[in-house]
Order: structure tokens, then sequence, then C-alpha cells
């Protein structure tokens, strides 16, 4: 019996010590095989197919200089024209002498003054979103479109119309019809939420994180 009991603890070390090489092996081919896998960019990301359900945006009205810089590219600067189709992931930038009005089916009109950048970074429904970077932006809604600028987000509702105007560090908020929420963190890390109506305006200060409505 001793005699069982010592080939039965040989056979059990003889397995463990198996099972610790092959866990120690495949750790060092994982490792060399995570080695050998080049680093995506980031406008690699941006080379995958867009997703199914994503809408386009049409252009309806363009004048002087207006550019792109491309999802598959954003470092490209690629002048638009009144045939090209706006998809998630560009960027687009009015010059001095530029603007644009653009249609997205069933989501909004969106209608660029010059010195204006906005980057469209979901068009896919109900997730509509936008970052403005600078510049004047109208936006006329048939369904809620969100709009981050600087450290705030607005959303949009439908059926409403209105103008962004980012100045860093101030945003500038103008409803014409129906409302905008507008929400931000203080100072202090807390959260502030305010909605403002039809003929009601609300100037943000991105430094002080302070509001003022009329």
């Amino acid at each position: 019996m001793k005699r069982m009991a010592l080939y039965a603890v040989a056979f059990l070390l003889g397995i463990g010590s198996i099972i610790t090489w092959r866990i120690l092996t495949v750790k060092k081919i994982e490792k060399a095989q995570i080695m050998k896998t080049p680093l995506l960019t980031k406008q690699a990301a941006f080379t995958y197919p867009l997703p199914s359900e994503a809408i386009s945006g049409i252009i309806t009205s363009l004048s002087g200089t207006v550019i792109k810089h491309p999802r598959a590219d954003e470092n490209a600067e690629l002048p638009l024209t009144k045939d090209d189709v706006l998809v998630q992931k560009d960027t687009i930038v009015t010059k001095e002498d530029g603007a644009i009005s653009c249609t997205i089916p069933s989501v909004a009109t969106i209608s660029m003054k010059n010195n204006a950048e906005l980057a469209i970074v979901n068009l896919v429904v109900p997730n509509i979103s936008f970052i403005q970077i600078a510049g004047s932006t109208t936006y006329e809604t048939t369904h809620t479109t969100n709009v981050k600028t600087i450290h705030a987000l607005t959303e949009i509702a439908s059926e409403s119309a209105g103008m962004i105007t980012v100045d860093a560090p101030i945003v500038k908020y103008i409803v014409t019809k129906g409302s905008m929420k507008i929400g931000f963190n203080d100072i202090n890390n807390n959260t502030v939420v305010k909605t403002i109506s039809a003929n009601e305006s609300l100037t943000f200060n991105d430094d002080t994180r302070k509001i003022s409505i009329k």
C-alpha cells in the first residue's frame, strides 16, 4: 500500500509539472504574438466599415471654402462639393468665406456659418450625436440630437430649432423653437442640468463652469 501511495504521489507530481510547463509555454507564445502585433492608430479604427444602420448627410447648400477631415484619415483635408455625402466620423470645417447646410433624413437640418467646425460622432438612430468644436451652427431637428461643446453636453429635443455658438471658453445657446437641455459639471464636480425653451438663451463659461439665462 505504501508503494502504491508513493506511485500515486509521483504520478500527480508529474501531471502537475506537465500542466505548469504547458501554461508557461502558452503564456510565452501569447506574449510573443502580442509583441509582434502592430499598434492600431486612431485613424485605422475609422477604416472599418460603417455600421449598416448608420445614415448619411446630404449637402443642400454650400458656398465658399468648406473642407472635411474624412473618417478614413482625420489628418487629410478634402474640399467639399455639393455632391458629396457626409458620413459618421467625418469632421466638417468652414473657412473664412465658407458656409454649408446639410440634411440628415428624419433627424435634422444643420447649417454651419463661417469659421465653424463640427465632428459627426454617431449617425445611428436613436443615438445621433455631434461634437461642435468652433463657430456657429444652427440645428432644426425632427429627432432628438446630442451635441457636445467643450465640457457641456446638449440634448436638442425633437421638433426643435436653435443655434449654438462656440467661442472658447464661452458657449452660447439660443432656442427659437422647442427646447434644449444643457448638462455639465461645475467646479465642485456637481452635475448641473438646465433646460431652455423658445425665445430663451443660455451662456456657459467653460472656465468658471457658470451659466446665465435670458
